[in-house]
């Protein structure tokens, strides 16, 4: 057995200490506690074990975990073969990540803080922390953060292996988006679902090098308008897509035509809109 998953009435701080002190936790490849109602305590056994952990995914989303509790996962020697960490959901809130000590997991790949109430002081020390890491795919979505926060991804140079970000519900605006359009690193997928872009900040990515790679975008829920579409039907650097996610009622029915017609009907999915009325730029 190598995968462990509980349910939120089948394990507590106490049960997860017992799991981790037994020798079943050394066999572990994935573990899996979401929506336990777990805290801090827990997080301390998982970090405290001496048995040379073979964890490579852990799932804590959904718990009761601060801001301690989340750096002291990020930065545990207990865990040096993991390449997977799910804390979404958890109340880390400002002032996490303030003492971030030594470096990230060689082996992580994947990061998920998704709706932890991270502000940009807090997303900017975490970026800049993980900036010599190996991390494939970043989760930062529904935090209440600015393009600020993201800077880290435009203004240095690490992060070099990073192909999938994830900003769904933040306020990057176009100021974000301008400022992913300039970042040295190429990534595979975007995902800007809801993230307060127009038409200005769609520009910007579609005449952007840099995106040349990229096979998944989603820019639904923003506000783009038919500029926003028309700019993306003419990019010369979008030639790989595979998934393009836009507003059907923002860009319009000739929006939906250009898109149609430049990526084909396989790879252009029309799904849910911005409220906001649209105007074209």
């Amino acid at each position: 057995m190598n995968k462990f998953r509980a349910d939120s009435s089948s394990i507590d701080d106490g049960g997860f200490r017992t799991l981790v002190e037994s020798s079943l936790c050394g066999q572990l490849l994935e573990l899996n506690v979401n929506n336990c109602n777990l805290t801090n305590r827990a997080v301390d056994a998982l970090a405290a074990s001496s048995q040379g952990l073979r964890i490579e995914s852990l799932t804590f989303s959904k718990n009761s975990l601060t801001a301690e509790g989340a750096q002291t996962l990020l930065t545990s020697t207990a865990l040096p073969r993991l390449k997977q960490l799910d804390v979404a959901s958890n109340t880390i809130g400002p002032g996490a990540f303030r003492d971030l000590s030594g470096s990230p997991t060689a082996s992580l790949q994947t990061l998920a803080v998704s709706q932890c109430e991270l502000d940009d002081e807090v997303v900017i020390a975490l970026l800049q922390w993980l900036q010599a890491s190996a991390v494939e795919d970043l989760d930062l979505g529904y935090n209440p953060i600015s393009a600020v926060a993201i800077a880290p991804l435009w203004e240095a140079n690490g992060l070099k292996s990073l192909k999938r970000i994830d900003l769904s519900g933040t306020l990057i605006g176009d100021a974000g988006a301008k400022g992913l359009a300039s970042m040295k690193r190429r990534p595979e997928s975007l995902i800007l679902f809801d993230s307060e872009i127009t038409a200005v900040g769609v520009q910007a990515i579609a005449v952007a090098p840099q995106f040349a790679r990229l096979k998944e975008l989603d820019i639904r829920k923003n506000a783009i308008g038919f500029a926003g579409a028309r700019a993306l039907a003419a990019s010369k650097q979008l030639n790989h897509l595979e998934s393009l996610m836009v507003g059907e009622r923002t860009v319009g029915p000739e929006g939906q035509r250009l898109l149609v017609n430049r990526f084909g009907n396989d790879v252009v999915t029309l799904g849910e809109d911005s409220e906001s009325e649209d105007e074209d730029v």
